[in-house]
């Protein structure tokens, strides 16, 4: 196999697999799409395909570099919303995306495609448990109620048998319209079962769950 050849066949491998899990992330609305994990991981094959043409004494400190630089940008996909932080799975995922694209750099074809699997294996057992509502998952709930004040008595009965957190506040003097966003934990079909419930509430007029 020639060089360039190689060097084809380890991008477009990298370039594939990154597209189809990050564009699968994509639909799901997750925080982190499939342009981030085809940069990470193409950027992190190129950089090991760089490697393997450098003398051996300078390679390991490159592919050194790459998991640890991968790290500051994993850091930047968590998100702190009042006092919860979320992301923690998109970060880890951009780690080992990195890690995959430099499997895949060195010519590691069978290490690469276990990771890859992996991955898909972990991704598609969550979605699994949460559509069954195994364990917890915290989503943003708004609620919009017409008040002359912005009152969360209005509203706050059918939240009592849930974990939440009022992040936020919001109000419009000229239509009496105010919104409160909160940090809520819901599994399952909860989700559905709690909007119904609100919008059942004196004043309340749009529910929203993400």
């Amino acid at each position: 196999m020639n060089d360039l050849t190689d060097i084809l066949l380890k991008e477009g491998l990298t370039l594939a697999l990154g597209f189809l899990f990050g564009y699968v992330r994509q639909k799901l609305r997750k925080p982190i799409g499939f342009g981030t994990f085809i940069f990470v991981s193409v950027g992190a094959c190129s950089l090991s395909i760089i490697a393997l043409r450098l003398p051996a004494a300078n390679t390991v400190p490159l592919l050194a570099a790459i998991v640890t630089g991968i790290g500051f940008l994993g850091a930047g996909a968590l998100i702190k919303s009042g006092e919860k932080i979320h992301g923690f799975t998109s970060a880890a995922l951009i780690w080992l995306f990195a890690i995959f694209g430099l499997t895949i750099g060195v010519g590691e074809f069978t290490v690469g495609i276990i990771i890859y699997t992996i991955v898909w294996v972990v991704s598609f057992a969550d979605n699994f448990f949460q559509r069954r509502g195994i364990g917890a998952y915290t989503k943003q709930l708004r609620v919009v109620i017409e008040s002359t004040f912005p009152d969360e008595s209005l509203h706050s009965s059918p939240l009592q048998n849930h974990e939440c957190l009022l992040t936020a506040v919001a109000s419009d003097r000229l239509s009496s319209l105010h919104t409160f966003t909160y940090d809520i934990v819901l599994s399952g079909e909860d989700s559905a079962q709690l909007v119904t419930q609100l919008l059942g509430e004196t004043g309340v007029r749009h529910v929203e769950v993400e």
